[in-house]
């Protein structure tokens, strides 16, 4: 057997798992994983301020609608439900946007560069993920305006 007769320091790999090491590599050795790991908790931190901004705003421009809910009877879980469903919307259409873009942008690296990138299935989910949960959080920040809202107070 040839595998038998080399030594312990050689390895042989089919170009499949070769190619996954040197993703996970990439992804954990180099400074370049490192830097895309920078990248992606800035991405989250600037997306969860633009999109506590347009939930407010949107809410701020739609207080006195909220305000005729409420007086209705609708109850704060409701309207909790309208702005948690906006937020979703958010991270869906940002989402699929950043997708998108996140292709374009893996392709292009991968073909002038040369690095084995990929945008796997699990990253996606995780940013999916991440996502979703920073546009719900940043709708329940901006959802204390609502809930402070008093109707009389309104007209």
């Amino acid at each position: 057997n040839i595998l038998a007769a080399l030594p312990e320091d050689i390895s042989i790999f089919t170009p499949e798992a070769l190619h996954q090491r040197e993703i996970d590599f990439t992804l954990r050795s180099a400074p370049l994983g490192f830097l895309f790991g920078i990248g992606m908790f800035a991405g989250l931190v600037i997306g969860s301020i633009t999109c506590y901004q347009i939930l407010f705003n949107e809410i701020v421009d739609r207080l006195k609608q909220y305000a005729t809910l409420k007086a209705m009877g609708f109850s704060d879980m409701f309207l909790r439900g309208v702005i948690v469903e906006q937020a979703l919307l958010l991270a869906v259409g940002g989402f699929g946007g950043g997708l998108f873009f996140a292709w374009l942008g893996y392709a292009y690296i991968a073909s002038k560069t040369a690095l084995a990138v990929e945008l796997s299935t699990g990253s996606v989910s995780l940013i999916l993920a991440l996502a979703t949960g920073m546009c719900i959080a940043a709708g329940m920040l901006a959802l204390r305006r609502v809930a402070t809202a008093d109707p009389a107070e309104l007209y």
